[in-house]
């Protein structure tokens, strides 16, 4: 058996996945990145900690660099062109344009219904974002849904 869909991303549906990741976990990330990285800026720029309001800017702007570009990455590499998806019990194949993926279901860590997307989560944290408007009626949006969930338990 396999399904196949065809849609567009919007962009603002990337900025909201992006932003439920990041008050779920993803914020975790950002937050060791910004340490990880305002150590050792201070400590290379300054011998030492910032000591004055000015030079703690200067190293938060630092920090703050590498957080803006995680979050730049996924609107920079969106893809507005129409995207064909299809499932089966082999994985998940898309095409946009003249390329083609192929994601077997070992890679996939979770699908989940998000109300208006169903979220295909990557165990590298990438995702395919399927919306509602793909369907042509609830039921076949169930049906996608569950049929994808079934495989993930399948490849576990």
């Amino acid at each position: 058996m396999s399904i196949t869909v065809t849609y567009s991303t919007r962009r603002v549906e990337i900025w909201q996945w992006y932003w439920r990741q990041w008050r779920r976990r993803l914020w975790k990330t950002h937050a060791v990145t910004f340490v990880a990285v305002t150590i050792p800026a201070s400590l290379w720029v300054y011998d030492g900690l910032p000591t004055g309001p000015t030079q703690f800017a200067l190293i938060g702007a630092i920090g703050i660099a590498p957080l803006l570009g995680f979050a730049a990455y996924p609107m920079l590499a969106f893809k507005p062109q129409p995207r064909l998806l299809m499932v089966d019990t082999r994985g998940i194949e898309t095409t946009i344009a003249e390329k083609t993926k192929s994601t077997p279901w070992s890679e996939v860590a979770t699908v989940n219904d998000e109300g208006h997307v169903i979220v295909i989560q990557l165990h590298n944290l990438n995702a395919y974002l399927v919306p509602s408007r793909a369907f042509a009626s609830a039921a076949e949006r169930l049906k996608f849904l569950d049929f994808a969930t079934a495989q993930i338990g399948q490849a576990a």
